[in-house]
């Protein structure tokens, strides 16, 4: 066998592994998310996990520390999923912020009104991660979002000039409030109301500003 032909196999088994890896990871990810979302944390064993994403003990401690570690990622994964959607939903609207913080807003709420990320994000992530840690994954992603939105409104003079990150947490805490009590299942037309309100919120503090 030439050297090059043995590169070529050593490149085309690090491909492969890498896939494995990359499918195995998945695999408990989607376990997981699923698992989190249909019996809670706290409920969920380990074993429940491995047996659903069809994997050995030894290829989660590969991934991750343990449990705790597992859900950690996957709530970052989810933040990140609700920051595309943000993203995706105030691209290309125009130079006016205000109108893109309230498109921001409502999409937010949509994805966050869907049962996995309303059990894992809003219930779950705050006391199983810790105030100060849940506070710091939403800080890289939506709460980012929201308050970079704030900004741009500030600086065309539609908010009034106070902290932008203290005035996203103040809407993030009051979206959030509005995720934790909308029904279960949630309709579209509460949805909708909660959306209404968070878009009337905003806009009345433009109004003010």
């Amino acid at each position: 066998m030439s050297s090059i032909e043995r590169n070529d196999r050593a490149r085309v088994q690090r491909v492969s592994q890498a896939e494995r890896t990359q499918r195995t990871r998945g695999a408990l990810l989607a376990a997981a998310r699923r698992l989190f979302a249909e019996g809670g944390f706290a409920a969920t064993s380990t074993d429940e996990i491995l047996n659903a994403a069809g994997v050995t003990r030894g290829a989660l401690y590969h991934h991750f520390k343990d449990k705790s570690d597992l859900f950690q990622v996957l709530c970052t994964d989810l933040h990140g999923e609700a920051a595309q959607a943000i993203e995706a939903a105030t691209r290309g609207l125009g130079p006016d912020p205000v109108a893109a913080l309230v498109a921001g807003s409502i999409a937010w709420l949509e994805v966050m009104a869907q049962p996995a990320m309303r059990r894992i994000l809003c219930i779950d992530a705050p006391a199983v991660l810790g105030w100060s840690r849940w506070i710091e994954i939403d800080s890289a992603h939506g709460l980012a979002l929201l308050a970079d939105g704030v900004r741009a409104a500030q600086g065309a003079g539609l908010l009034p000039l106070v902290p932008a990150r203290d005035v996203a947490l103040m809407l993030n805490g009051a979206m959030n409030a509005l995720v934790m009590a909308l029904p279960d299942p949630v309709g579209a037309a509460d949805l909708k109301d909660a959306q209404d309100a968070v878009a009337a919120l905003i806009r009345s503090l433009a109004r003010n500003g």
